[in-house]
């Protein structure tokens, strides 16, 4: 499942082409199981990066 989650290097598939960006993140589970709110904190924590990622792709003019 590690290998998904492309947080150290791009994903490349069997045609050479490098992947736009990361869009897998894994939580360890079994860290988290016995506190939900780290849980909820270890999920939430990256998705404001990925927005901006996605936006950027897709030149969505965001506002600050």
């Amino acid at each position: 499942m590690d290998v998904l989650d492309s947080d150290d290097e791009r994903l490349v598939d069997n045609r050479g082409r490098e992947q736009v960006r990361d869009n897998v993140q894994f939580v360890p589970y079994n860290d988290c199981k016995k506190d939900k709110n780290l849980l909820k904190n270890e999920v939430l924590m990256e998705l404001p990066d990925q927005i901006e990622q996605y936006c950027e792709y897709k030149n969505i003019k965001v506002d600050d």
